[in-house]
């Protein structure tokens, strides 16, 4: 994720971290609102926070637990005319302990898959994911082509920042990472 947050044109705050934990298995990303965005986040940990204080010999909410979730909350947002304006991935392991990675419109559509993206690269890193991305890859594999998405969305959108983060999610627990800086080259000829 980039840590651009805009309103409307103007760059509103840099810096911004648009990936949060949500418990050990669990983590979320998304596009969109910002305030729909931390109201997300807010009602996750609290919900996270209640689940841990009430176990009771159970396991905690999943990844994909929280997706589901997630799509039944937006849906009911938007039947009752006060919609959350975001595009959510939610990733992580299910109860199973497999590998969970989930994408949730703003119409509360849930869509499961091993390679989902939101926001402008459904329009240009799909391709980029099709034809490079595969099962079982290393973390560094996978992190070299997420770098070339996020290169090829710096190019195409005005409001974009040089600076991403990545998260990684295993058995161990959810790491978000520092944000880096994407190598972009403006130098061409033609601009010259």
């Amino acid at each position: 994720a980039d840590t651009q947050a805009s309103y409307g044109s103007s760059r509103k705050f840099k810096g911004f971290c648009r990936i949060s934990r949500i418990n050990d298995k669990a983590a979320i990303t998304s596009t969109g609102e910002l305030s729909d965005y931390q109201a997300i986040v807010e009602h996750f940990q609290e919900k996270a926070l209640t689940d841990a204080i009430q176990e009771d010999s159970t396991s905690f909410l999943s990844a994909k637990d929280y997706a589901s979730y997630l799509s039944e909350w937006t849906y009911n947002r938007r039947r009752k005319m006060d919609p959350l304006l975001n595009v959510s991935l939610v990733g992580g392991f299910d109860g199973k302990g497999e590998s969970y990675l989930g994408y949730i419109d703003q119409y509360g559509t849930l869509i499961e898959g091993d390679f989902l993206v939101g926001g402008l690269a459904h329009y240009f890193c799909k391709v980029l994911l099709a034809n490079n991305a595969k099962l079982n890859m290393t973390e560094d594999e996978s992190k070299k082509i997420l770098d070339e998405c996020m290169r090829v969305l710096l190019y195409r959108d005005a409001r974009a920042t040089e600076e991403i983060q990545f998260c990684t999610i295993t058995k161990k627990g959810v790491n978000i990472e520092a944000p880096v800086t994407i190598k972009s080259e403006w130098n061409h000829r033609q601009f010259i």
